[in-house]
C-alpha cells in the first residue's frame, strides 16, 4: 500500500498500563533485566527443518548464550556461552576528550556486546552450526550438549578407546611367548615391544590418576605411544612370513585373530572419539587480527566470508583459502558487498560499489582544545555486478552488462535462478522513482542474454516492499516478485518464453549450449494477489508448485500465512489474532515444508513457533511453540487492551490507528495524551 495512503498512527494514553496491585512506574518499565524478559534472536532454521538455533540468556542479561531446539518439540538446549570460548575483551577507557562529552566509549555495556556470539548459519546437511565471536569463526556440531554434557560424552568415548588400547597391550606378552615357543628369537624386536608397552601403560596410569579425565596433551601422548606400539605389532605379525611354522601354530593364529578384532575396535573407537572431539566442542576456524564478517556455508565443506572488505572461501577439510573478490579498496572508496552464491555453490555474484565521486564534507567541531574537522562523504555510488567461480579457477570475474541507468541507480538485490547459471538483478534509480528487474541467462557464456523482466515507475517512490523477488526453485523461467503498480504491494508471476532449438540442415544445434536454447525475450506477467491490502513476505515451496506469503488481507492489526498457486490463494494457517513476523522456510525437499516464525500479541511478547505447510494435509495444522521466554511477572500484570480505530484523512482514506485508554475511562473527563505518528515523527 502506498505510504501516502497507509499511515499508521498510534495514540497512546499515558495511563496505558496498570498492574494488578500497582501502577507501573517509569523505573519499573525501564528496569534491567527487562520486565518482559529477553527475546530470542538471530534464530536460524536448519535446511532440513528439524532444528532451530538462536541466541538467548535465561537471566535476561548480556551476553546471550547459544541454544538449539528441535522443531518436533521439547525444551531448548543451551550449547554454549560466550565465556566458554576465549576470555572476553576487557573494557578500555579512552583518554579524556571533550568531544566524548564525558562518555566512556568502551565501557562494560559495549564490551559485553562485542563478545556476543553472532553470524549463525547451518551447513546444508543440517549437522554443523557456524558462528562468530570477536570477529573469529567457529564451528559446532548441532547435536552438542552443554559443556558438561560435552565433557561427559568425550570422556565416555575416550574410555572406550582406552579400554581397547589396554586390551591390545595385554595381548603382547602372550604373543611374544607364543613366538618364542615356536622358536622365534627376535630379541631386539621383543625388547622394543616391551619398552613401548611399558611407556604406554605408564602414560595411561598417569592419566587415570587425574580426577577430571586428564589433559588433551596427556591423551595426545597416549595416542602417539599407541601408534608407536601399533607399528611394532605390525612387524611382529609379519614374522610369520619368515617363520612358516607359525602358520601352523593354533595358539599363535588364535592370538592373531584376537589381535585383529582388538585392532578393529581401536580403529572404530578412535574414529568415534575423533568425531566427538571435532563436533561437541567449538572448532575455531580463524584467529586473525582482521575480523571475518557475513560468513555462510557454500556446501558442507566450504565457507564464504568477508575480511578487509573482500570475499574469501575457506575449505574446512583441507584448509585451503581462495580470495574471491579483489576490488575492495578503502583508499579509493571502492567496496564489495552482497556476495550471493548459486544453490550448488559453484558461482558467486557480488556487487562492486564505487563511491570515489562522492563529495567530501567537512564539519568543524570547536569543543576540543584544537578545532577538529572530521570528514563525511555524500553523493551517489556507481555499482556493477560481477560473477566469479567459487573454486578460484577464473582469473577475471564476469561483469554483468546491464543497460545503463538513465541517472544514478543502485542494485537492490541479486538472486540465482534454478539452473544455477542465470541471475536475476533488481535495480532501482537513486531517486527511487523507477525499478527495473533483469534476467541474465547463462551468465558469462557466449550465449548470455540480458532480458528486462519488468519496469515500473512511480511519481512518488517505489517502496521497499516491492523488493520481494523469488526465483522458482524448480523452474528457471519463473520469477515471483512484488510490485505496488496497482496501489498496493502484491505478488506477480513473470514467466519467460523459452526459445526453440534451431538445428541447421546438418542436424547440428546452432546454439552455444545445445541443451538450452535460451529465451526469446518475451515475458508474460500475471498478477497473483489483488485487493486493498498488502503482501509483506513471500517464498516458494521447495516443490516449486506453490508459494507462501504473509499479508494484511485479514486487517492491518494481524498478519497471517497464506498459500497460493497461479490459480488462487487461501489461508493455510491462522493463529489467534496476532502478529506473524520474521518467517524462514526449510530448504531440503520433503513432503511438507517447515516454516519458522515469530509470533506476538498485544499482551504477549515475541516467541518462536514452527508450522508445517503441506499441500495435502489430512490432519489439522497445529503450530509448535519452541520458546517460552516471558517471565511470570509480566503475564500477571493487567495490561490495558488497545482499541483499533480508523481515522479519516483529508483525501478520504482511513488511517489505521490504535488507542490505549486508562482504566475506568470516563468520556466526560479530559486526560493528558501522548500521540505517536507514523514513522519516527514523534
Amino acid at each position: 500500500m502506498k505510504r501516502r495512503i497507509l499511515l499508521f498512527c498510534l495514540l497512546t494514553i499515558v495511563f496505558g498500563l496498570a498492574a494488578t496491585a500497582q501502577t507501573l512506574s517509569v523505573r519499573d518499565i525501564m528496569t534491567e533485566p527487562s520486565l518482559a524478559g529477553m527475546r530470542p534472536e538471530a534464530q536460524r532454521l536448519s535446511p532440513d527443518g528439524s532444528k532451530v538455533v538462536f541466541l538467548w540468556n535465561a537471566e535476561g542479561t548480556e551476553p546471550k548464550d547459544l541454544y538449539v531446539v528441535s522443531t518436533a518439540g521439547g525444551e531448548p538446549r543451551k550449547l554454549l556461552s560466550p565465556q566458554d570460548l576465549l576470555p572476553a575483551i576487557a573494557p578500555t577507557i579512552a583518554a579524556e576528550n571533550k568531544l566524548n562529552y564525558g562518555l566512556t566509549v568502551n565501557d562494560e555495556f559495549v564490551t559485553t556486546r562485542r563478545n556476543q556470539i553472532g553470524n549463525l548459519d547451518w551447513s546444508p546437511d543440517s549437522k554443523t552450526i557456524l558462528f562468530s565471536q570477536n570477529g573469529d569463526l567457529y564451528l559446532l556440531g548441532a547435536d552438542s550438549g552443554t559443556i558438561k554434557d560435552q565433557k561427559q560424552l568425550t570422556e565416555s568415548k575416550w574410555k572406550t578407546l582406552e579400554a581397547a588400547i589396554v586390551r591390545r597391550v595385554d595381548l603382547m606378552p602372550n604373543l611374544v611367548k607364543a613366538l618364542q615357543t615356536n622358536g622365534v628369537n627376535e630379541t631386539e624386536l621383543f625388547k622394543l615391544i616391551a619398552d613401548a608397552r611399558a611407556d604406554l601403560l605408564k602414560l595411561i596410569n598417569e592419566r587415570s590418576r587425574v580426577s577430571d579425565g586428564g589433559t588433551e596433551a596427556q591423551k595426545d601422548a597416549i595416542l602417539q605411544a599407541n601408534e608407536k606400539l601399533a607399528n611394532l605389532v605390525d612387524r611382529l605379525v609379519n614374522l610369520q612370513e619368515n617363520y612358516p611354522k607359525l602358520k601352523n601354530s593354533e595358539v599363535f593364529q588364535n592370538l592373531l585373530d584376537e589381535l585383529s578384532g582388538t585392532t578393529n575396535r581401536i580403529n572404530v573407537a578412535r574414529q568415534d572419539y575423533k568425531f566427538v572431539v571435532e563436533t561437541v566442542k567449538p572448532r575455531r576456524l580463524t584467529r586473525t587480527q582482521s575480523a571475518e564478517f557475513a560468513a555462510r556455508f557454500l556446501d558442507d565443506q566450504r565457507i564464504l566470508f568477508s575480511q578487509n572488505g573482500n570475499f574469501y572461501v575457506v575449505d574446512i577439510e583441507n584448509f585451503s583459502l581462495i580470495q574471491i573478490s579483489r576490488e575492495a579498496n578503502p583508499q579509493t572508496f571502492v567496496g564489495v558487498f552482497n556476495a550471493t552464491p548459486s544453490e550448488d555453490g559453484n558461482l558467486i555474484a557480488y556487487i562492486v560499489s564505487d563511491s570515489s565521486r562522492q563529495k567530501t564534507l567537512f564539519v568543524p567541531n570547536y569543543l576540543d582544545e584544537f578545532v577538529q574537522a572530521p570528514t563525511t562523504r555524500r553523493g551517489f555510488s556507481e555499482q556493477k555486478v560481477l560473477v566469479v567461480k567459487a573454486d578460484g579457477s577464473l582469473s577475471n570475474p564476469f561483469e554483468i552488462k546491464l543497460p545503463k541507468p538513465e541517472g544514478a541507480g543502485y542494485i537492490r538485490g541479486i538472486d540465482w535462478a534454478a539452473d544455477n547459471s542465470s541471475l536475476v538483478v533488481d535495480r532501482i534509480d537513486r531517486n527511487t522513482k523507477r525499478r527495473q528487474l533483469f534476467y541474465i541467462h547463462d551468465v558469462g557464456s557466449k550465449a548470455e542474454q540480458v532480458i528486462l523482466i519488468t519496469e515500473e515507475t512511480d511519481e512518488k517512490w517505489v517502496a521497499s516492499l516491492s523488493s520481494i523477488v523469488e526465483t522458482n526453485p524448480k523452474n528457471d523461467a519463473q520469477i515471483l516478485f512484488g510490485s505496488e503498480r496497482d496501489g498496493y504491494n502484491h505478488l506477480y508471476l513473470a514467466t519467460l518464453e523459452r526459445a526453440a532449438k534451431q538445428p541447421n540442415p546438418t542436424g547440428e544445434i546452432r546454439q552455444e549450449n545445445p541443451t538450452d536454447a535460451g529465451f526469446t525475450g518475451k515475458v508474460e506477467i500475471k498478477q497473483l494477489t489483488k485487493g486493498a491490502w498488502q503482501v509483506e513476505w513471500a517464498k516458494w515451496n521447495t516443490d516449486g508448485k506453490r508459494f507462501n506469503f504473509i499479508s494484511t488481507e485479514n486487517g492491518t492489526a494481524t498478519r497471517r500465512f497464506y498459500s497460493g498457486t497461479e490459480s488462487g490463494h487461501g489461508i493455510f494457517y491462522s493463529q489467534a489474532d496476532g502478529m506473524i513476523s520474521g518467517p524462514q522456510m526449510s530448504k531440503t525437499p520433503r513432503t511438507d515444508d517447515v516454516l519458522l516464525y515469530e509470533f506476538s500479541r498485544w499482551n504477549q511478547p515475541t516467541e518462536l513457533f514452527t508450522v508445517r505447510n503441506c499441500s495435502n494435509c489430512d490432519a489439522k495444522i497445529v503450530p509448535k511453540q519452541l520458546t517460552s521466554t516471558t517471565p511470570d511477572a509480566f503475564t500477571k500484570i493487567k495490561w490495558s487492551e488497545p482499541k483499533f480505530v480508523d481515522i479519516p484523512s483529508r483525501d478520504g482514506k482511513q488511517i489505521k490507528s490504535k488507542i490505549y485508554l486508562p482504566e475506568n475511562f470516563d468520556k466526560k473527563k479530559k486526560y493528558p495524551m501522548v500521540i505517536f505518528v507514523h514513522g519516527a515523527g514523534y
